[in-house]
């Protein structure tokens, strides 16, 4: 038995694929925590794929959802919180409100913000939609993971070839942990996730993925907020979120899918080869930054 308490997602739900909550959830069941997800959108597949009529719930039909929820908990309270995808402003201001009422009753609790609002230099999501999780879910959050687009929306800078230019705009943005993905690396052919604290900063480099799947930052946050939750150190869960992404990337290309293929790679991405990351840990001083 993992762990006592259950994990909130709120996110996109897809009927077939490999994004929001389906591999969310898939990561943090396999890791043996038991899940309670939230729809923000149903979709019959990703929107890469072609156009497919999301459903949304009206606004009062989706606080109506979030209210029967939070009515569950008073036996087994819930560990964390994690969101993603938002179709609807104002579906990301009921979440805030239900997040802020969770935590004034469990003081312990964790919650993940995944900004999902863009990539490749575009927002795909209505402004709206961005500025209300920019405003109202960040300056809840413990943990963030921006990819490096949507860390330069948020705040408001342009992405610089050296990794350690983030670091002071990431504490400025507010969580206690920001965890910058598809940002550049140190090293020539990688990428790398980095990861800041209020006093440290670490980079997790492994090597260049191209034409990635789909679902790359859902699986990321969940490998990463899951093996918190088990006890792991920041560093720790940085390695195995890094790594448990970059094999189930291999076994997905080694199959020609355009999808993760999480339930044949499921066991890779539990147990990674730690050997491809290169956890680097930045020394902080005034002065030239060196690499400790």
């Amino acid at each position: 038995m993992a762990s006592s308490g259950r994990i909130i997602l709120i996110s996109s739900h897809v009927a077939a694929g490999a994004v929001g909550n389906r591999i969310m959830g898939f990561t943090l069941e396999r890791l043996g925590m038991e899940t309670v997800d939230i729809p923000t959108v149903l979709l019959p597949h990703h929107p890469g794929f072609g156009l497919g009529r999301p459903i949304l719930a009206s606004a009062a039909d989706f606080a109506a959802l979030l209210a029967g929820v939070a009515t569950r908990f008073s036996e087994r309270p819930p560990l964390a919180v994690a969101t993603g995808y938002f179709g609807r402003a104002e579906h990301v201001k009921e979440t805030a409100h239900f997040i802020a009422g969770l935590k004034e009753r469990f003081p312990g609790l964790v919650y993940l913000c995944d900004p999902v609002m863009g990539d490749s230099d575009r927002l795909y999501v209505p402004e709206p939609v961005a500025e209300a999780i920019r405003d109202h879910l960040l300056p809840l959050a413990d943990i963030a993971t921006p990819n490096v687009f949507e860390f330069g929306w948020l705040t408001g800078t342009k992405p610089e070839p050296d990794p350690t230019a983030l670091v002071a705009d990431a504490r400025r943005l507010g969580p206690a942990e920001v965890i910058v993905t598809s940002a550049p690396a140190l090293m020539r052919g990688r990428m790398a996730a980095v990861l800041v604290k209020p006093n440290e900063t670490i980079l997790a480099e492994h090597p260049v993925v191209e034409n990635p799947a789909k679902g790359a930052g859902d699986l990321f946050s969940a490998l990463y907020l899951g093996r918190k939750i088990l006890g792991a150190s920041s560093e720790e869960a940085l390695a195995f979120a890094a790594a448990g992404t970059a094999d189930l990337f291999a076994v997905t290309k080694q199959l020609g899918r355009d999808e993760l293929a999480f339930a044949e790679g499921q066991d890779v991405m539990l147990r990674p080869n730690l050997g491809r990351i290169a956890l680097r840990r930045i020394a902080e001083a005034k002065g030239p930054i060196s690499l400790a």
